[in-house]
């Protein structure tokens, strides 16, 4: 898959990312679930536990999955792949479906958090804007429930989790950060700021050199500074990444952070890698402008994206599963951010 240029060079590249998902989003088997047992009762295969998001080998890939599609719906032209997009999200995204995932919640508090529901929230705030509105009608009980579980979470979080992979709560919080705000939820973000700033404002020369821990998908410091930039101001964002990150280069160098690189493909845990330089990708990017033009830091960061956003879309290989099954999202998620209908980052 060849680095991006230009708009119509980024579809061509989404375009095949789209139709792996779909390739996804339906198939029930290979399947992991992380189920809690309570009872004979409790074993049921995954399409009766999880009606609406069965697919995708787990239920947090299947949830992003249909985001990925939700996205694409509204970004790609009218043509025969947007269809298809559209007719996966009606089939999945009914209030029979999302009745029997309630169902499963019910019984089951924490499920997913916060992770997987806080890409169920970001696909709730997608269907609204694609304005695909009976899918976002029957996911609205769904949605609620899941806003609940996280602020739930937010009020047991008495320390930050920095680890590279799910469990990681700085990634999440941004994600329902950026729900909270283009849903205009003030409560919800007034909440998550200060979880944010109580965690993470004093922090200091974050050991990145120590990154990444084999099988992570997630960069524990980049995930901190990118959700940092969400609620500082520019000066004082800025003024805090100096002491964070004190070593990136003024002098626009991107060797001071290389791509990670996957050497098995085929390798569930070694995958997780090719997701990391493609969250790395975005998240520099993001920093990077974050900071005012003038900062000779900006260029080493925006630097870095690049590099990293080639080597995470030249790795995704849909003849894998292990990869193929989430992949996608990430690679949507750098390509398409900040876009609107016809264009691409």
């Amino acid at each position: 898959m060849p680095e991006p240029e230009r708009p119509h060079d980024a579809l061509e590249v989404i375009a095949p990312l789209v139709d792996m998902i779909l390739g996804c989003i339906h198939r029930e088997y290979p399947n992991q679930i992380v189920h809690g047992l309570s009872s004979d009762d409790d074993l049921a295969p995954p399409r009766e536990l999880h009606p609406a998001f069965f697919g995708s080998f787990d239920w947090h890939s299947s949830v992003h999955g249909h985001w990925s599609l939700a996205r694409a719906s509204r970004l790609l032209p009218e043509d025969e792949l947007r269809d298809r997009c559209l007719a996966a999200l009606a089939r999945s995204l009914t209030p029979e479906n999302i009745e029997g995932e309630l169902a499963y919640f019910d019984r089951r508090s924490g499920f997913e958090c916060p992770y997987g529901i806080s890409w169920l929230l970001l696909l709730h705030d997608e269907l609204e804007r694609a304005s695909l509105v009976a899918e976002s009608r029957a996911l609205a009980p769904l949605a609620a429930v899941c806003e609940r579980s996280l602020l739930s979470y937010l009020e047991g979080l008495t320390h930050p989790v920095r680890s590279g992979q799910h469990d990681q709560s700085a990634f999440s919080l941004g994600l329902f950060l950026d729900v909270a705000r283009r849903r205009e939820r003030e409560s919800c973000e007034r909440k998550i700021i200060d979880v944010v700033l109580r965690h993470y404002s004093g922090d200091v020369d974050a050991p990145i050199r120590y990154e990444p821990s084999n099988h992570d998908f997630l960069s524990p410091a980049l995930s901190e500074a990118d959700l940092m930039q969400r609620v500082l101001p520019e000066e004082d964002f800025a003024a805090w990444l100096s002491v964070f990150l004190p070593g990136i280069p003024v002098d626009g160098g991107v060797d001071w952070l290389s791509p990670i690189g996957c050497p098995d493909p085929s390798d569930g845990r070694l995958s997780h890698r090719i997701g990391l330089d493609l969250s790395r990708s975005f998240m520099l990017k993001r920093i990077g402008e974050a900071l005012g033009e003038a900062d000779p830091r900006r260029r080493s960061l925006l630097g870095a994206a690049a590099v990293h956003r080639e080597a995470g879309l030249s790795a995704i290989d849909p003849r894998h599963y292990s990869g193929a099954h989430w992949l996608g999202t990430f690679g949507i998620y750098l390509l398409s951010a900040g876009a609107e209908p016809g264009e691409f980052a």
